[in-house]
C-alpha cells in the first residue's frame, strides 16, 4: 500500500548571534551532496515496485512555520547599528518517498525528502523624541562636528545648533542657526540645509513659550555615513521604528534506516542533508521633529538600512526511530537524529539617509562571506491514532537546533545557535 499524508505543523524558531567572523563565498557543490543520490533514489524507487514485497510510501506535507530571525538594525541607541530579533510565518511544503531495498522483513529502508518555506514578518512602533537626547552614527560618517543646546527656563525657551563637515570628495559645509520664544503664545519652528558635492548638512530648532519648550537638531550625511544628533527639553516630536523580514529556502535529506532486529520497533538510521536558505531584511527610522501646527514646517527625516543573506549547507546525519504500543487506543514514535554541516554564507547590507532639500543618500554598503561548520540535532514524540483500517491520526511535536550556524550582524557575519519547536498534526490514508 502507498500512504499519502497530508501534515500541518506549528514550527517556533529563536536566534541568539556571538563571535563572528568571514571566511569564503558559499559552496555550490554542496549541493551535490544530497541532490545526486535522490535522482538515483527516484530511480531506484521506479524499478523496486516490481520485486518488493513490502510497500513504499510517498508522503506530502503542508506546514505552517515561525521562527525568530535576527540581524542588524538601526536604533537610537549607542552604538546605532544593534542586533533586532522579529518573528517571521508563512507556509512551508513538502514530500518525501521511502521504499524498502529487499524483501527481507528487516530490510535497509531508504527515504528521500525534501521541503519549501515562505516566512515573513514586520513590526512598527511610535515613541516620542521629548526629553530624548540622541546620537546616531551609520556607516563610517566623514569628518564633522555638531554642537547643539536647547534651554528652557521661567523666561521662555531657546535653541542652537551649529553644523559643519567636509564630505568624501572635500567639499564643504556649514550651519549655525538660533531660535528663542519668550514665555506665553510664542513658537519658532525652522530649519536649513546645506548641499555638499556628495551630502548635505541639515539643522532644525523647534521653541514653544507655552510649555515652555525646545529641540535642537543636526545631522550631516555622504556617501561614507550618516551623523544625527538631537537635544529636547520637553518639546514635541516622535520617531516611528519599522522592521520587516522575507525569508525562503529549501532543505533536501536522504536516510538508509534498518531495525535493530526483525522482531523489536527500534531502527537506527544514517544519511545526508543540504539546506538552502535566502533572506532579505530592512529597517528603518522616521522622524517627525515637531507634531504641533508650530512644528509643520520641519520635514521628516528618515534612515533605513537594508540587507541579504544567504546560507547553503550540508552533511551527514546519524538518527534513530523507535516505536511503542502502550495500553491505550494510539502507539508512541519517537526520532532524533544529529549530524555535522559544511556552510557557506554571504551577507550584504546596506543603508540610506533621506534629508530635506538634498534628498536621498545612500552609503555604500558591505559585503561579508564566510564558511565552517555547524551542528545539527532533532528530537520529535509523535502519538499515532488509528481511525480506520486506512486512516491514522498523528499529533507530534519536538525540536531542533543548529549550533554555530552563520547569521548576518552589524560587523560581517557571527555565529548563531538557534532552537526550534513544532507542533503537528497530520492525516495519513493509506491505499
Amino acid at each position: 500500500m502507498t500512504c499519502l499524508a497530508i501534515m500541518l505543523e506549528c514550527d517556533s524558531k529563536n536566534l541568539c548571534s556571538s563571535n563572528e567572523g568571514r571566511g569564503h563565498k558559499p559552496i555550490p557543490t554542496l549541493r551535490w551532496t544530497v541532490f545526486l543520490p535522490c535522482l538515483s533514489m527516484l530511480a531506484a524507487f521506479c524499478a523496486s515496485q516490481a520485486v518488493a514485497q513490502e510497500p513504499a510510501s510517498i508522503t506530502g506535507q503542508i506546514n505552517f512555520d515561525w521562527q525568530q530571525f535576527s540581524f542588524p538594525t538601526v536604533t537610537m541607541a549607542t552604538p546605532s547599528i544593534r542586533q533586532q530579533s522579529l518573528t517571521a510565518s508563512g507556509a512551508e511544503v513538502g514530500i518525501s518517498a521511502t521504499m524498502p531495498l529487499s524483501q527481507q522483513p528487516d530490510a535497509f529502508t531508504f527515504t528521500w525528502s525534501g521541503t519549501r518555506y515562505d516566512l515573513s514578518g514586520h513590526s512598527a512602533s511610535t515613541a516620542s523624541l521629548a526629553d530624548n537626547p540622541f546620537n546616531i552614527a551609520v556607516g563610517s560618517p566623514s569628518l564633522g562636528e555638531i554642537d547643539l543646546e536647547a534651554l528652557t527656563d521661567t523666561s521662555g525657551a531657546a535653541a542652537l545648533a551649529n553644523v559643519s563637515f567636509t564630505d568624501r570628495t572635500g567639499s564643504s559645509a556649514a550651519i549655525f542657526a538660533s531660535a528663542s520664544s519668550p514665555t506665553g503664545p510664542n513658537s519658532v519652528t525652522q530649519y536649513a540645509v546645506s548641499q555638499t558635492a556628495a551630502g548635505a548638512a541639515f539643522t532644525a530648532l523647534a521653541t514653544n513659550g507655552s510649555i515652555p519648550g525646545a529641540a535642537a537638531y543636526g545631522a550631516y550625511a555622504d556617501s561614507n555615513g550618516l551623523l544625527f544628533s538631537g537635544v529636547n527639553e520637553s518639546s514635541p516630536g516622535t520617531v516611528h521604528a519599522w522592521s520587516f523580514v522575507h525569508a525562503t529556502g529549501y532543505t533536501q535529506t536522504v536516510w538508509l534506516a534498518k531495525p535493530l532486529t526483525s522482531e523489536t520497533d527500534l531502527a537506527f538510521k544514517v544519511g545526508a542533508t543540504y539546506r538552502s536558505g535566502r533572506e532579505h531584511f530592512g529597517n528603518g527610522l522616521t522622524f517627525d521633529l515637531a507634531d504641533d501646527a508650530a512644528g509643520a514646517g520641519i520635514p521628516p527625516i528618515s534612515l533605513s538600512e537594508t540587507g541579504s543573506f544567504r546560507v547553503e549547507s550540508g552533511g551527514p546525519m546519524l538518527g534513530f526511530e523507535a516505536h511503542f504500543q502502550p495500553h491505550a487506543p494510539f502507539s508512541v514514535e519517537l526520532t532524533g537524529t544529529a549530524g555535522v554541516a559544511m556552510f557557506g554564507a554571504r551577507s550584504r547590507t546596506s543603508q540610506e539617509i533621506v534629508l530635506p532639500v538634498a534628498g536621498s543618500i545612500e552609503e555604500a554598503g558591505s559585503t561579508h562571506h564566510a564558511n565552517g561548520a555547524m551542528g545539527l540535532a532533532g528530537l520529535q514524540l509523535s502519538l499515532v491514532f488509528p481511525l480506520q483500517e486506512q486512516i491514522e491520526l498523528r499529533v507530534s511535536g519536538g525540536i531542533d537546533a543548529t549550533l554555530w550556524g552563520p547569521r548576518p550582524t552589524a560587523t560581517g557575519i557571527g555565529r548563531t545557535t538557534s532552537s526550534q519547536y513544532d507542533l503537528g498534526l497530520s492525516l495519513a490514508a493509506h491505499f
